[in-house]
């Protein structure tokens, strides 16, 4: 009985225990592995994409450099793209040079009529459908005129990446001794000319010769003729002075400079630290980068001149036209330091996934159905938010048209509201209107009740591009100038 009692009062593990135990460990074991596993698929997702995503920015890269220097020819075959100087390269493939990668294969985008497009140049298209190969399938490109690029790249995990853009002959621009609002010239005397003579007498002979007339008098004959002197030699002036003009004006020609407007483009890219200006941004790369930096637009801003997904970090960015997003980039505007914004036009955005960031001023119309607006947004005409969040404050000069768009801001409307299907609203969101509210009878109470009558709203403010542009060059005029001609000479 004692031993059957000291085994009893032992204590130790059951078997139900362990098997608990085991469970347990299993689950935490297998919850962990789940983890690591899903975190380095993820890995290995974010790599292969950004691979796919560098291959299709050097394919770009080699196209717009092949498309600055000179006419060409490219061709389509198993899903690889090829180039050649002529017809005959890329006959034999000794003579072809492959643009893109082993592991990553091509495919054009459908088009309305089912052709697969990849390649299109002066209303001529490269196809790459089933079948195509370099012997009978080939685009001859004119770099003249834009290469229309419209791809998909597929890495070997069947991974896709697509390219829109568009390829054109971009010339550089070489700026040199920029004046600055006026002459460059530091010399206050324009002449440096070694004539020791001072006197500005635009007499050209004041009788600088040692005549030996003793004759005090100087000439008092009236006589113009300004060489009395019998000498027959036609230059017994021995004045170093080889300017023959007897104008005394050093400068007959104003100093044809800009106007002033032009002479501050140095102090504006000093003081804007302006990097880009241009007629048109079109751009292949991932990033633009600019933190507290800016950039000009004299003309529209196009999505589709953008690559796909590409970010412009830039604090302060001046459009002179439209802006038109019908396709999405990754950011427009620097999220770590937001300045402004300005649109001289109209401001169509459907561009699903883009963030906004910064203050955005808009001269024209608002139509807005993608996107993230996270700064306050200033309209001088017409909005129409069919979709799309928007974080701050909007001011609206004309009519509005809220469809499902997301408001956490005020909003003032100096003019009609509109409201269709069912906007959200956030708590502190109001929209303040000076005009008539319209909306579906049954709509919530609790949406209305956000819609609030003003007899006025603040004014939009109202903004200008600034008009500083690259100065134009200098005429022949201030070329043939003495001071730049001895400046050169010495």
């Amino acid at each position: 009985m004692r031993s059957i009692r000291m085994i009893k009062n032992q204590s130790g593990m059951t078997l139900i225990e362990l098997l608990v135990s085991i469970s347990i460990s299993t689950v935490v074991f297998g919850v962990l592995i789940a983890i690591l596993l899903s975190t380095f698929n993820q890995s290995q997702l974010s790599q292969s994409h950004i691979n796919v995503r560098q291959e299709g920015n050097i394919l770009v890269s080699q196209l717009q450099q092949i498309h600055r220097e000179k006419d060409y020819v490219v061709c389509y075959e198993d899903g690889s793209l090829f180039m050649g100087e002529d017809e005959n390269s890329l006959s034999e493939v000794e003579g072809r040079i492959k643009l893109n990668e082993d592991d990553v294969r091509l495919k054009g985008m459908e088009e309305d009529n089912g052709d697969h497009v990849i390649l299109k140049n002066d209303d001529a298209s490269l196809l790459a459908g089933e079948g195509a190969s370099c012997d009978n399938n080939s685009l001859s490109v004119d770099h003249e005129k834009p290469l229309y690029v419209s791809m998909t790249l597929i890495d070997e995990a069947d991974r896709e990446y697509e390219v829109n853009t568009v390829v054109d002959r971009l010339t550089a621009f070489t700026a040199e001794d920029l004046p600055v609002g006026s002459d460059p010239d530091p010399d206050p005397d324009p002449d440096p000319d070694p004539d020791p003579d001072p006197d500005p007498d635009p007499d050209p002979d004041p009788d600088p010769d040692p005549d030996p007339d003793p004759d005090p008098d100087p000439d008092p004959d009236p006589d113009p003729d300004p060489d009395p002197d019998p000498d027959p030699d036609p230059d017994p002036d021995p004045d170093p002075d080889p300017d023959p003009d007897p104008d005394p004006d050093p400068d007959p020609d104003p100093d044809p400079d800009p106007d002033p407007s032009e002479g501050g483009y140095l102090e504006f890219i000093i003081d804007q630290q302006l990097f880009i200006d241009g007629a048109a941004l079109i751009f292949s790369g991932s990033s633009i980068n600019g933190e507290g930096a800016s950039i000009r637009i004299n003309g529209a801003l196009n999505s589709n001149e953008l690559q796909g997904g590409s970010n412009i970090n830039v604090s302060n960015i001046y459009i002179d036209g439209p802006l038109n997003f019908n396709s999405s980039i990754g950011r427009l505007g620097s999220q770590n330091t937001p300045e402004k914004i300005y649109v001289n036009g109209n401001y169509e955005f459907h561009a699903g996934g883009t963030q906004v960031y910064g203050n955005v001023y808009i001269n024209g119309n608002a139509n807005i159905s993608q996107g993230t607006h996270h700064g306050d947004m200033y309209i001088t005409g017409n909005a129409n938010l069919s979709n799309g969040e928007f974080w701050e404050d909007l001011i609206i000069g004309g009519n509005l048209d809220l469809v499902n768009a997301t408001i956490h801001g005020a909003v003032y409307v100096d003019g009609d509201v509109d409201i269709a299907y069912t906007p959200t609203l956030r708590e502190n969101a109001r929209v303040y209107y000076t005009g008539e509210l319209t909306h579906p009878v049954n709509m919530n109470e609790n949406i209305t009740s956000k819609f609030i009558s003003q007899d006025e709203v603040p004014d939009v403010p109202t903004f200008t591009i600034p008009a500083n542009h690259v100065p134009s060059l200098r005429n022949a005029q201030w070329f043939a100038r003495p001071t730049y001609l001895r400046k050169c000479s010495q």
